[in-house]
């Protein structure tokens, strides 16, 4: 489910997908599938790329540094 380029809650989705972290504040026309995040996120000059990130194996909030998703802080 998608609202206004934020996610919302949907059975569908599994409880680590959308994962928390800042990458949300940035990144925008995101879905999840299982515990695959996709989304769109922009680098430091605004530009914005496609972007998947597995969150199974993050226990962390999820951060966008310069456009790449990462687990944990940039």
């Amino acid at each position: 489910c998608v609202d206004s380029g934020t996610l919302c809650d949907s059975s569908a989705q599994s409880d680590s997908c959308p994962p928390p972290g800042s990458w949300s504040e940035s990144c925008v026309n995101s879905s999840c599938s299982g515990s695959t995040l996709k989304t769109d996120c922009p680098d430091s000059s605004g530009v914005k790329y496609g972007r998947s990130f597995n969150t199974s194996a993050c226990f962390e909030d999820v951060s966008n540094c310069n456009s790449e998703l990462t687990c944990g802080g940039c």
